[in-house]
């Protein structure tokens, strides 16, 4: 996924440890 990509992500494309804040699917 495309998410944060100043931040490490999860398989879902949430930033470990913090609040979601861009996820695409």
């Amino acid at each position: 996924d495309v998410a944060n990509n100043f931040i490490v992500n999860d398989a879902f494309g949430y930033p470990l440890g913090q609040i979601p804040v861009e996820v695409n699917e």
